[in-house]
């Protein structure tokens, strides 16, 4: 479903599975603009110059936004400056994304950090992982805490970034990612070593089990 919202924003069936918006209007936050209903599964947004986060966490949710989630492309959103923006301190739903599957920012170019440590565990079923073109893009998982731990994501397979010109960190501690199948690094000049734990196999480090491709483009000469 294509939308264009007018200034009172949308109301959408509360069956609907499929959302995709261009060039509609939305500014601020998505979920301000326009209620998901918990049925969607896809959810694109793209072309949309004046949206700037996807959740706005001022008070408690009486509800979990995106439970039923299960991928999220946001492309060529000039504004946006993160997923959530957090206005006061509180928590994010329990359930809250754990459905996501994949997650692809593309040419997004304020937001710095894509989701704090803290949350990690909301994405604990997350695929694939998949940033473009993100010119301020500095850190992919922010260390919240600032204890440099280590982080799981165990059903991760896929770990895309490219052309991320100003990205210092994809995470201050170890990635353990048992499952990760394939591993796309392009353009990033900032980052010397790839924060991946390795298990130790008959005593010494093993790459993870289902790992199979490791594709450095050949121009980032200082890894």
């Amino acid at each position: 479903m294509e939308s264009s919202l007018d200034t009172d924003g949308i109301m959408l069936p509360q069956d609907i599975e499929n959302l995709f918006f261009r060039a509609s209007g939305l500014r601020g936050c998505l979920l301000d603009e326009c209620p998901i209903p918990n049925s969607v599964r896809e959810c694109e947004i793209c072309e949309e110059d004046k949206i700037e986060c996807i959740m706005r966490l001022e008070e408690a949710f009486s509800w979990v936004p995106f439970q039923s989630l299960e991928t999220l492309s946001l492309r060529a959103l000039p504004n946006l400056i993160g997923l959530f923006k957090w206005e006061a301190v509180v928590p994010l739903p329990p359930g809250t994304f754990s459905c996501l599957r994949e997650l692809c920012i593309e040419v997004c170019g304020k937001i710095k950090k894509l989701f704090p440590q803290s949350l990690v565990h909301n994405f604990h079923n997350l695929q694939s992982l998949f940033v473009s073109k993100c010119v301020q893009m500095e850190e992919i998982i922010e260390d919240d805490n600032n204890e440099g731990a280590d982080i799981t994501l165990p059903m991760l397979k896929e770990l895309y970034l490219y052309k991320l010109p100003q990205l210092k960190s994809i995470c201050k501690g170890k990635m353990i990612c048992d499952n990760i199948e394939d591993i796309h690094l392009d353009r990033i000049k900032n980052i010397k070593k790839l924060p991946l734990y390795l298990p130790f196999l008959n005593g010494q480090l093993s790459p993870p089990l289902r790992l199979r491709t490791i594709e450095i483009d050949e121009r980032d000469k200082e890894w």
